[in-house]
C-alpha cells in the first residue's frame, strides 16, 4: 500500500515539495534510511514507484565486503517490482502508467555485437540497476530510458513480493542455458539457498533424473528435498566429493552447478564432474578471492566449464510466466518480508542465512 506521503507527491505533481524514503548504502555494513525528494525524470525517463525489492547475494557481498563496481552513496537492490508512474511515449512494448512491472536490471548499450545478437547482459559497456544506478530499496526509482525494453508487465495474480523472484529466476535460466541440462542428466547443485533450489526446480523441469544438492545447513537441505532434490549431502558431516561419487556410482555428475560464492566449491565441482561433463560457475566470488583448480581434471576428463552472468529481457519475461503459472512455487522460495524501515534487520537475516529468499516491502 502507498504511504500518504508518496501518494500526495504523485497526486499534486510537486515532486520537490515532498520527500520519500531511501535505504542508502554508505559503505561496508552501513545502510541508512534517508529522505530524498521525489525524483524528477525527463520526457523520455521512466519513474517507478517501488512496491517490493528482494535481497540478492550480490547485495549481501557488497554489504559485507564492498564492491569494485559500487561507489557509495548508492541505493542497492535490483530484484524489483513496482508501479509505472512515468514512461516514454512510443516504445515501451504496450505498457502504460499504472502497470506493475519487473525489470531486467542489466542494461546494454544496444549498439554492440553482443547487444544486437540478443545478449545485452554481455555488453562491454553494461550498466546495472542497483550497482551503476540507484536501485530498488527506495520508494521511487528512476529507470534509465534505454531500459524501456527491459520492463516486463506483472499479471494481476502474481504479488509484487513474489514477482521480485523473476530476476534471480531469469539468471538461473540463463545459467542452465549455458550449461545445457538435458533429459536424463545427473545434476549436482552446490548450495541449497534460494538460487540452488531454483536450479533444482529448473533441472527437473528439463528432465534431470538425479538432482543432488550439497550444503552445510541441514535446514536448507530439507527445503531442497521438499522441492524435489533426489539426494542431499550435508558437507558439515560428509566429504562432498566422495559422497557425490558414491551417489553416482563413481561416474560423477553430468552437470555440476556451483550456486554459492565459494572458491572451495568451485574446485570441488571439477572433482565431482564426470567425463565429458559440464560445470557452471554461477556464484561470483568476493573481491580478491581466487579459486585454485586442477586444470588437469578439465583436460583429461574433457570437462566443459562455463560461467553465466545476469540475464536477458527475454529470460525475464519467461521467468514472470513461470512464476505466474506457479510452475515455480514462489511461496517456497520467498520466506520472509520486512518493511523498508527494517532493511538492516533484513540484511542481517540474509547474512545469517536463517531464511530462504528475503524481500523488502518498500511502499
Amino acid at each position: 500500500m502507498e504511504s500518504s506521503r508518496t501518494r500526495l507527491a504523485v497526486r499534486d505533481g510537486c515532486e520537490e515539495a515532498y520527500h520519500v524514503k531511501a535505504a542508502v548504502y554508505r559503505g561496508v555494513r552501513d545502510i541508512r534510511i534517508e529522505e530524498r525528494p521525489v525524483p524528477r525524470v525527463g520526457g523520455d525517463g521512466i519513474l517507478l514507484q517501488v512496491e517490493a525489492c528482494a535481497i540478492c547475494g550480490t547485495d549481501v557481498r557488497t554489504f559485507l565486503n564492498g564492491s569494485t563496481t559500487v561507489t557509495p552513496p548508492r541505493v542497492l537492490g535490483h530484484e524489483v517490482c513496482g508501479v509505472l508512474r512515468s514512461i516514454p511515449s512510443g516504445g515501451s512494448d504496450g505498457l502504460s502508467v499504472g502497470d506493475r512491472v519487473t525489470i531486467a536490471p542489466a542494461i546494454g548499450c544496444g549498439c554492440c555485437r553482443e547487444c544486437q545478437s540478443g545478449a545485452p547482459n554481455m555488453c562491454a559497456n553494461l550498466r546495472t540497476l542497483g550497482l551503476d544506478y540507484d536501485g530498488g530499496f527506495e520508494e521511487f526509482m528512476v529507470v534509465p530510458a534505454q531500459a524501456r525494453f527491459n520492463l516486463v508487465k506483472v499479471p494481476d495474480g502474481l504479488s509484487s513480493e513474489y514477482a521480485t523472484l523473476a530476476e534471480p529466476l531469469a539468471c538461473c535460466i540463463n545459467g542452465q542455458e549455458q550449461v545445457g541440462v538435458a533429459l536424463g542428466d545427473a545434476v549436482v547443485v552446490i548450495g541449497a539457498g534460494p538460487i540452488g533450489c531454483v536450479h533444482v526446480l529448473l533441472a527437473k523441469l528439463q528432465g534431470a533424473l538425479k538432482t543432488i544438492v550439497v550444503d552445510k545447513v541441514p535446514e536448507r537441505l530439507a527445503v531442497a528435498s521438499e522441492l524435489g532434490a533426489t539426494e542431499v549431502v550435508c558437507s558439515a558431516d560428509d566429504e562432498p566429493v566422495g559422497a557425490v561419487l558414491k551417489l553416482t556410482g563413481q561416474a560423477g555428475a553430468d552437470v555440476v552447478i556451483v550456486a554459492c560464492a565459494s572458491s572451495e566449491a568451485q574446485a570441488q565441482a571439477l572433482q565431482m564432474c564426470g567425463r565429458r561433463g559440464r560445470v557452471l560457475l554461477f556464484g561470483g566470488l568476493p573481491p580478491g578471492r581466487i579459486a585454485s583448480i586442477d586444470t588437469n581434471l578439465i583436460h583429461y576428463k574433457q570437462i566443459r566449464v562455463t560461467g553465466s552472468h545476469a540475464s536477458t529481457p527475454l529470460q525475464n519475461r519467461l521467468s514472470v510466466e513461470l512464476l505466474a503459472s506457479k510452475v515455480i512455487p514462489a511461496e517456497r522460495l520467498l520466506t520472509h518480508v520486512e518493511p523498508l524501515d527494517r532493511i538492516n534487520e533484513a540484511f542481517d537475516a540474509a547474512v545469517a542465512a536463517t531464511e530462504m529468499k528475503i524481500a523488502v516491502r518498500v511502499s
